[in-house]
């Protein structure tokens, strides 16, 4: 009946240990695939901020391109005015 008995215990034993080998290998799963999901977050993170970076870019290049043209247009304009003051002085 000893014997019965430490059968019993060492096959206990050998389940707990398969149990708590089974717990860590699922917890090293698990946190596997924590890294793994941070890792993803981290690139697409870094992609919106290339995406945001080239937008502002692109945007900062149109603003640019806008005012030349605004200040063209005002300094043709001016020009023009300067030229019908002249005529009118010149008639005069």
């Amino acid at each position: 009946m000893l014997l019965k008995l430490n059968e019993r215990l060492d096959h206990a034993v050998k389940n707990r240990h398969k149990e708590m080998s089974n717990i860590i290998q699922k917890a090293q799963n698990h946190i596997q695939s924590v890294e793994d999901i941070k890792y993803i977050n981290k690139m697409n993170y870094q992609n919106l901020q290339l995406d945001i970076n080239n937008k502002l870019s692109e945007t900062e290049e149109r603003r640019n391109m806008f005012l030349k043209e605004q200040m063209k247009k005002l300094e043709e304009l001016k020009q023009k005015e300067e030229e019908v003051l002249r005529r009118k002085h010149h008639i005069q």
